[in-house]
């Protein structure tokens, strides 16, 4: 058996940095889990519907929410990060971001001319988000 008391700093750092990914994986669905819940209970039960209006003190409760945990989240997770990590994670959000960049403006000026329906904010950003995890675990795990 090994004694886990006599770690050498560098497996002391690992176990460290793994606790605080745990941490940081729990907040972000905590995140999630009240903004999800906030929706459900505040919303007529058609939330992405474009028609459907939210109740101003969810909406703004919900920003308010935003802006007060995720910059901290985010700013704990790129500071824990070692170079790789941070590899991964620019390539992901720059596959993220040139998808909106290209796409975004082509279903605008489609939309313009009577081709498409209007751009729809929920599928942007779920997109971006979907294909900003694809490129992280494509660029991490090839």
């Amino acid at each position: 058996m090994t004694d886990t008391n006599n770690l050498t700093p560098g497996e002391a750092k690992l176990k460290a940095r793994e606790k605080a990914t745990m941490r940081l994986i729990f907040g972000g669905f905590l995140i999630g889990l009240i903004v999800g819940a906030s929706l459900a209970i505040g919303s007529d039960g058609s939330i992405f519907d474009p028609n459907s209006e939210w109740s101003p003190k969810v909406s703004l409760a919900i920003s308010i929410f935003f802006l007060a945990a995720l910059p901290p989240l985010l700013w704990y997770a790129q500071k824990g990060a070692d170079d790789y990590e941070l590899a991964h994670q620019r390539f992901g959000f720059e596959i993220a971001f040139f998808l909106v960049i290209i796409a975004y403006p082509v279903w605008y000026t489609l939309w313009k001319g009577g081709f498409l329906i209007e751009p729809q904010h929920e599928a942007v950003f779920g997109t971006m988000f979907i294909v900003s995890l694809i490129g992280y675990a494509w660029h991490r795990f090839r």
